[in-house]
Parts: C-alpha cells; sequence; structure tokens
C-alpha cells in the first residue's frame, strides 16, 4: 500500500524527535528478544516496557491479546532463577526475560511475588499504550513466510486501537537496510542488514537500526519515508589538535608519513613507548564548553594501520563517563581510513567529555589518527553501513 492517512508531527506525542533518544521512545518492542531493547539503551533511552527484554512467541502474543493479557502472571506462574541476574519465566504465555541485576542473597520466593506484581502492571499498561496510538510497536524476525503470523498479530493489536505495527526483516537484494513500506492500514515492513545472535543480542547494528527507526518514523508521521529531518545528530565542531594531550605510555605529533583522508586535515601519529596491556588511554582531550547537559554524545576519529600493525586493540573511551555503544578498529585492515567511534551520556549536573584515543598492544606499536569529532547523538552522523563489527 502506498496510502496511509497522516497523524499531524506537531503534538506532543509525534513530535520531530530531537535526537536519536527521543527517536526511538517513539517505538516500543513486541519481543522476539532483547535486541530492540538495547538499541533503545545504546541511544539512550530506557522506557519501561512488558516485552522490551522479552522472549515471546507471536502466537503466544496474539493469545494474550484477545484476553487483554487478563490471566498473566497468576499466582504459581512466575519463576525465577538466579543465573549472574534474576531471570524470570512465566508459564501462561511462556515469557522469558531478564531483569538486568539484582540481589543474589534475596529471597525467590520475595522476586517471584514482585516480578508477579510487575507483569500484571505492566501488561495494563501495555493494552492502554496500544489505545493511545502514540506510537509504533516493533515485531522482528519471522521470515517471508511468517507474513500470515504478523497479519494475524496486527489484526489482534488492533482490537485495541489504531496501532501501528513495525514488522522487521532481515534485508535482501531487493530491499537495502533502512527500506520501510506500508503492507497495510498500521503495517509496516522495515529491512534491516542483519540481525544480532540470539546468544549475543548486545551485538546489535545500531547504525542501521536508527535508519530504520527514522525511515518508519517519517512514513508514519510524514506520510514520507525520506523526509526525516537528518539534522540529528548535527556536529559540534571538529575537535582542535591543539587540545589534546599525551601520556606516558605513547608519544603523539603531527605526521606526514600517510596520506590525509581529505584535504586540509591533519594527521596524528602515535606511538606506545612501553608495552600496554591495559584499556588505557594515550591521547586525549578534555571538553567543558557548549555541551548539552544530561545528553548523549559520541566521540570519533578516523585511524589509519600500518602494514607492521604489531597491537591488538584500537578504539575510543568517553572516559568518566559510561560507554553506551562504540565501534573499535579492525585490526586485520591495514594501510587505510577506518572510522572508530563510542558514545556516552554525559552527566547532568556538569557534562564534560573526555574523549581518549586507546591502544594496546608491545612498545613501538604506531598508528595515525585524523578528523576527530564531538557530537551529539549515539552514532556519528555519517557513521557507515554494516557497522556492527568490534562492537566494544
Amino acid at each position: 500500500m502506498d496510502k496511509q492517512p497522516l497523524i499531524a508531527a506537531t503534538s506532543l506525542s509525534t513530535a520531530v524527535p530531537d535526537n536519536d533518544r527521543d527517536l526511538v521512545l517513539h517505538f516500543e518492542s513486541l519481543g522476539d528478544n532483547c535486541e530492540f531493547g538495547l538499541v533503545q539503551r545504546y541511544a539512550g533511552a530506557e522506557p519501561l516496557g512488558l516485552f522490551r527484554f522479552n522472549f515471546v512467541t507471536a502466537s503466544s502474543l496474539i493469545a494474550g491479546l484477545q484476553k487483554r493479557f487478563s490471566d498473566l502472571a497468576l499466582p504459581g506462574q512466575v519463576q525465577v532463577a538466579w543465573a549472574n541476574e534474576w531471570i524470570v519465566e512465566e508459564q501462561t504465555y511462556g515469557f522469558r526475560y531478564h531483569t538486568f541485576g539484582g540481589d543474589p542473597s534475596a529471597d525467590a520466593g520475595q522476586v517471584t511475588e514482585k516480578q508477579r506484581r510487575w507483569l500484571r502492571y505492566m501488561a495494563e499498561k501495555f493494552i492502554e499504550r496500544l489505545e493511545l496510538n502514540d506510537r509504533i510497536f516493533v515485531r522482528k524476525g519471522e521470515t517471508s513466510a511468517g507474513e500470515a503470523d504478523i497479519r494475524a498479530l496486527h489484526s489482534a493489536l488492533r482490537q485495541h486501537g489504531d496501532v501501528t505495527l513495525l514488522w522487521v526483516c532481515q534485508a535482501d537484494k531487493e530491499h537495502a537496510t533502512g527500506t520501510v513500506e506500508w503492507l497495510d492500514t498500521g503495517l509496516m515492513r522495515g529491512w534491516l542488514g542483519q540481525f544480532a545472535p540470539y546468544d549475543r543480542a548486545i551485538d546489535v547494528d545500531l547504525v542501521g537500526w536508527l535508519r530504520l527507526c527514522r525511515k518508519a518514523w517519517a512514513l508514519r508521521y510524514l506520510g514520507d519515508a525520506g523526509a526525516y529531518p537528518w539534522s540529528c545528530g548535527v556536529a559540534e565542531g571538529a575537535l582542535n589538535f591543539g587540545g589534546w594531550s599525551g601520556s606516558r605510555i605513547a608519544v603523539s605529533e603531527l605526521s606526514w608519513e600517510v596520506p590525509p583522508r581529505s584535504v586540509g586535515q591533519h594527521v596524528m601519529r602515535h606511538q606506545l613507548v612501553s608495552d600496554n596491556s591495559d584499556w588505557r588511554g594515550m591521547f586525549g582531550c578534555l571538553v567543558r564548553s557548549a555541551l548539552r547537559s544530561d545528553s548523549l554524545y559520541v566521540a570519533s576519529a578516523y585511524v589509519w594501520l600500518p602494514q607492521n600493525f604489531s597491537g591488538d586493540s584500537v578504539g575510543i573511551l568517553l572516559h568518566g563517563r559510561p560507554s553506551l555503544y562504540g565501534r573499535g578498529a579492525d585490526v586485520r585492515l591495514r594501510a587505510g581510513w577506518q572510522r572508530i567511534w563510542v558514545s556516552a551520556h554525559l552527566a547532568a549536573s556538569e557534562p564534560v567529555a573526555f574523549p581518549n584515543l586507546v591502544l594496546r598492544g608491545p612498545a613501538g606499536t604506531t598508528i595515525f589518527s585524523t578528523e576527530w569529532q564531538l557530537e551529539t547523538g549515539a552514532v556519528p552522523s555519517d557513521a557507515p553501513e554494516e557497522s556492527r563489527a568490534n562492537v566494544v
């Protein structure tokens, strides 16, 4: 279908997103596994959702929707187990989800009752959100042969409101990553280059997912998948090499040994003067001015590994803040420029960014860097496709 009634993008719930965090809050996962919930985390968002980190089949979703999940988490139907975190299983619908923590010494019965109440509460909120029609619901993983299941799920969802469902499939020769189209009223189909492995859900293609979300949001609210305001993630400006400093484990200096990536750009040469087996910074810059409080930032650079590169890891840290997502160098690629980056959520009280180049290897290991940038967003504004490899 090419036509779909438009919703004005001026209301509070459908306002143009200011950043990647706001963008992903317009979406809600319908399970399959944790992948999209982690996409939201890497984009700096932590929304509550019944299925955000939940493994659940399409048939169980449909069965629950038909009953408004009124029989979810009844006494005796919830079990918990400790496996480096509390794992919860709900027997009626086969839900299985992560809690991402907890106290291993806590009483299992008390944890069970807490999770049972949480499930009941979140089920009520889930039905309310279906009725509000203020977001796009995401279901991933089914193959083309599963379209009948998706249509049945879509029908069950729309019994509760004018729900929009985004069905995400793996890209193919006819559909590149980020392609989104209408299948029916309130039913979109989108394509992603590659899903994260089920045994390593953290290894998501954040670049691909954000591209897909932008396209889906624009198609839903603007009527044109290509109309998303790509001003999100505008660079704060290239960092001035004059403000950078080295460390005792390495020397950094301007270099003309390798060709610059673009005209007018300086290239820096970095060499370890002693063995470095730790994830310690060797070249960094403290940025305090013009930073937005409590915002997500991404620091990036291009690096060049010479043919005789002897290290085992090259990446960036934003020191002082927990990293959310990043891409380290592919150490197999030599004598050519490649993009590396890392994102972090800056403090609300005193936003400070300290992008820091990290190199592990023996003394004498050498690399080159150029085009350092600090931007708002979860990934660089011009991040290349197929950039899931070497996530740090």
